[in-house]
């Protein structure tokens, strides 16, 4: 599949899919196609090509968090082997992005506990790829945030800028580690962060974001879903 289009013009109806990032190509049409999946109930798997380099850990993470529990198949090359050597990593894996740019990487993994919601298991085993220097978090996060937003109809570009804004209102917090503003689809968005502990994290709540959210409410279809998280592990 290359766009969401294609799917209907199917002979056959589809019941799953595999998506392949990298044919699709355009992250905006990416996840048009998943958006599509999702309302019509189809199911979605991940997939790459064998001589991707880079390019998996961005279809590692996206798999994480779009289709975590499919037969996801990219993996490290250890499981190409006819003997793969012990310690390779396993499927599921949850969404643990790297501290900057969006993938895996070899510098950056992570299991979540979600208390009070789902915040999404992850799906495919974790992949090789090179180290980007000066991407490592030399803090040790414990805790973070999975909040969900539904932007109010016709009130989508409006989030998506409150949303950018909202990374200068962070930059002001030095208990807050990682920031992610994200766009699920046309109408669904979320914010993940992470945090040295409970004390950064409450700070947080109670700072420049989370107020301008209450001032902003009419932005939004309904209360943004809030999902404290833990980190179990991480490196």
């Amino acid at each position: 599949m290359h766009e969401a289009r294609h799917l209907d013009a199917l002979p056959l109806a589809a019941r799953c899919v595999n998506v392949k990032p990298s044919r699709v190509g355009a992250l905006r049409s990416l996840f048009e196609l998943y958006a599509h999946c999702e309302a019509g109930g189809l199911g979605m798997y991940g997939g790459g090509m064998g001589e991707l380099g880079v390019g998996r850990g961005q279809i590692q993470l996206l798999a994480s968090i779009f289709h975590p529990d499919a037969p996801n198949d990219v993996a490290p090359g250890g499981w190409n082997l006819l003997d793969p050597p012990a310690g390779l990593p396993s499927s599921p894996l949850v969404p643990g992005p790297r501290p900057t740019g969006l993938r895996w990487g070899t510098g950056a993994r992570a299991t979540w506990r979600v208390s009070g919601g789902h915040a999404g298991v992850g799906g495919l085993r974790y992949g090789e790829g090179p180290e980007i220097p000066g991407s490592e978090v030399g803090r040790m996060v414990k805790v973070g945030l999975y909040v969900r937003l539904k932007a109010a109809e016709g009130r989508e570009d409006d989030v998506a800028d409150f949303l950018r804004q909202g990374q200068q209102m962070v930059q002001e917090e030095p208990g807050t580690t990682v920031w992610y503003a994200l766009k699920l689809d046309e109408g669904t968005f979320a914010i993940f962060d992470a945090f040295e502990d409970d004390e950064g994290r409450d700070a947080h709540l109670n700072g420049a974001v989370a107020q301008a959210l209450g001032d902003n409410a009419d932005m939004f279809a309904e209360e943004p879903s809030i999902h404290q998280v833990e980190v179990l592990a991480s490196k």
